[in-house]
């Protein structure tokens, strides 16, 4: 069932080079925070609700800023609440990769 060795707690995403290469400015809130609450992970909605799931990014486009992906090949590195760090590939079932990013839903995957 769920718990900290079955919940996930924070998936790679790395920051595209354009947010550095358009010399407005317009991303200082990047480092600093707006304090504003951003949506959990999933194309700026909830992965729970999503289904953008885990895919291969581009560093150079803005519409893969809401989604975990990274430059590995075939996946991305996840931080569980029980501190362990995973690699995840690509090809995860979304319905596992949404029962993995719940806290209290009851599920009780263990196929990663």
């Amino acid at each position: 069932t769920d718990g900290t060795s079955q919940t996930l707690f924070v998936g790679e995403r790395p920051v595209g080079e354009y947010i550095f290469a358009t010399g407005s400015g317009d991303f200082g809130w990047w480092a600093a925070g707006t304090g504003d609450e951003w949506p959990p992970v999933g194309r700026g909605d909830n992965i729970l609700d999503s289904s953008a799931g885990l895919y291969a990014g581009q560093k150079d486009s803005f519409a893969d800023v809401f989604h975990w992906w990274s430059y590995h090949t075939g996946g991305a590195g996840f931080l569980w609440v029980d501190g362990r760090v995973q690699f995840i590939s690509n090809s995860i079932d979304h319905t596992l990769l949404r029962n993995v990013s719940s806290r209290n839903g009851g599920e009780s995957d263990t196929a990663l």
